[in-house]
């Protein structure tokens, strides 16, 4: 079978990964077809009849096709299906497929990586024909460190055989969760004092926060800020860059956890996390996007809460101390580990990727005459890209009013996940819960509110009724960030008006978490107030008044 072949160039190692994978799968069994590698340097004219030339040779295209290319279908009559990855476009709105959604039917099949994003094209398409494709992995590059290697690559980095390593690997980037990585480490120390945590992965500029009107000036200085502003011993903390595959599997081999605290919104696999797994080692991340798929609850590691809230993102830090602290105070043996966990990773090998990938190329051909349909939007699409119009440069798509931040939210409902400890706003308090304060909050002015938040660095306005309440709860919360409904609202606040309204509307905006007890799990108590410390310097800029923004 001829298979035209559009590949997208990017600087994500994942993605290169899968698009690498994507092309060796289907050159073991079918004849390539490229576009004449002067396309891009010709005239319009010249551009359209290579394109019709391309449409005309393949029995199916496949990868990246650009809407020059479905332009070229429609304009030359031919029949040959369109199979086109979604990467982590769906999760902002799929706007680029909106850009040329008239050349394309029911006859192409869109490739999406997480179960997740099945979900998100339902939300958004009522007929769009949609199929889950992992990420490929070698699983011969990434196997269980034996004993002396495993020595070997701590000694390396100056940790003992016997202490505890948190890893994480990754790009270093606000969306990731970084930051929040770093407070938890300082609540572990607490309780394993001979912890240490390595970052794998290069410094990056935060791209995805564009859409919220927020732009890092710099995050790896930020790094550095956050680790020194929470006292985090140094040599504690292993900052090692950006590694090769053997490098990768020592440290995926040495570390005793993986931890991936990550909600950016385009996490649609986690590539790392599959092969943390095929080395042996465990994974604790937040229920979001495409971890889901991967990180299997009490299997391959846990899942902590992830919440998409009116205020942003929110990710359960005290979940995620809780599960890490549990893990590394009782260390399963590793031998175990290494003979349980791999096996897990297998449906992401490159054997059964070249199975699927072919398999979807058969079935797109089969298509080629049958009838089709064009795709329909459903009515949340529609609303959705007139209200969050990304082609409008008035503000970000998710800062046009109110509205655009409820459909985001609603967008993004579908990459959350709870945990069965976390307690929905609305349920009745029980007195042993307990409420965490989900990220720093300062009073910026009489009933205004400032998050120190990556995806919500915006003013919140306090309701005037639970004005009152609110400053009360956060008086208490900013010194014990995590507490129990009965110590807060019958010790701490007792005869304190207004609390449990107060309570109510602070969970529903995502600025207080409430937790189910569980047994074995550390004492609120033993969190200190550094939690609740703002990390960020924020200076809000106003757009429409400024034209340059200078970096001192």
């Amino acid at each position: 079978m001829k298979v035209g072949i559009e590949i997208m160039d990017s600087d994500l190692t994942s993605v290169r990964s899968m698009f690498k994978g994507f092309y060796n799968a289907v050159a073991a069994r079918h004849e390539l077809v490229f576009l004449p590698p002067n396309y891009a340097w010709v005239s319009p004219g010249e551009q359209a009849r290579m394109a019709d030339e391309f449409v005309r040779r393949c029995d199916v295209i496949a990868g990246w096709p650009r809407p020059a290319t479905a332009a070229a279908r429609t304009r030359t009559g031919a029949k040959v299906p369109l199979i086109r990855f979604f990467l982590g476009e769906i999760s902002y709105g799929a706007w680029h497929l909106k850009s040329f959604m008239g050349d394309l039917n029911t006859n192409d099949m869109f490739l999406v990586n997480c179960q997740s994003d099945v979900v998100l094209a339902r939300k958004l398409f009522h007929n769009l024909p949609v199929s889950v494709v992992p990420f490929p992995f070698d699983p011969a590059a990434f196997t269980p460190l034996g004993d002396d290697e495993r020595r070997a690559a701590r000694r390396e980095l100056g940790i003992g055989e016997n202490d505890r390593v948190l890893l994480y690997v990754g790009r270093i980037i606000p969306e990731k969760n970084v930051h929040l990585l770093l407070r938890l480490f300082h609540t572990v120390l607490r309780h394993v004092p001979d912890a240490h945590l390595v970052l794998v992965g290069a410094p990056g500029s935060g791209d995805s926060l564009h859409a919220f009107n927020i732009q890092p000036a710099g995050f790896g200085r930020t790094i550095a800020r956050v680790i020194e502003t929470l006292g985090l011993p140094p040599e504690r903390i292993h900052q090692v860059g950006q590694l090769g595959p053997g490098r990768l599997r020592e440290m995926y081999g040495m570390a005793d956890l993986k931890v991936n605290p990550s909600q950016n919104p385009d996490e649609n696999f986690g590539l790392a996390q599959v092969e943390a797994i095929a080395c042996g080692t465990p994974v604790v991340g937040t229920a979001w996007g495409g971890l889901k798929d991967s990180v299997i609850d009490g299997v391959t590691g846990w899942r902590v809460s992830a919440l998409s809230t009116p205020t942003g993102p929110r990710a359960s830090w005290w979940e995620a101390v809780n599960r890490i602290v549990e893990h590394l105070n009782h260390l399963p043996p590793r031998e175990r580990l290494a003979a349980e966990l791999p096996p897990h990773s297998a449906r992401c090998s490159h054997a059964a990727y070249v199975e699927m990938i072919d398999e979807i190329v058969c079935r797109a051909a089969a298509n080629r005459d049958r009838p089709a349909q064009p795709l329909r939007p459903t009515a949340f699409a529609e609303e959705f890209w007139t209200v969050c119009d990304v082609w409008n440069d008035r503000s970000a798509q998710f800062r046009r009013g109110p509205r655009s931040e409820q459909l985001h939210q609603e967008l993004l409902t579908p990459y959350s996940g709870a945990t069965r400890h976390h307690v929905p706003p609305g349920e009745p308090m029980g007195p042993d819960q307990v409420l965490t304060l989900s990220t720093p909050v300062t009073e910026e002015s009489d009933g205004v509110l400032r998050l120190d938040h990556v995806f919500y660095a915006h003013p919140v306005t306090v309701p005037a009724e639970v004005r009152d309440g609110v400053r009360a709860v956060l008086g208490v919360m900013r010194r014990e960030p995590a507490i129990s409904v009965e110590r807060l609202a019958c010790d701490r606040l007792c005869g304190q008006d207004g609390v449990w309204e107060a309570l109510a509307w602070m969970e529903e905006m995502g600025l207080v978490l409430r937790t189910h007890p569980v047994d074995g799990w550390i004492d609120p108590a033993t969190v200190d107030a550094g939690v609740s410390e703002p990390l960020f310097v924020m200076h809000p800029v106003e757009l429409a008044s400024t034209d340059f923004v200078v970096y001192q």
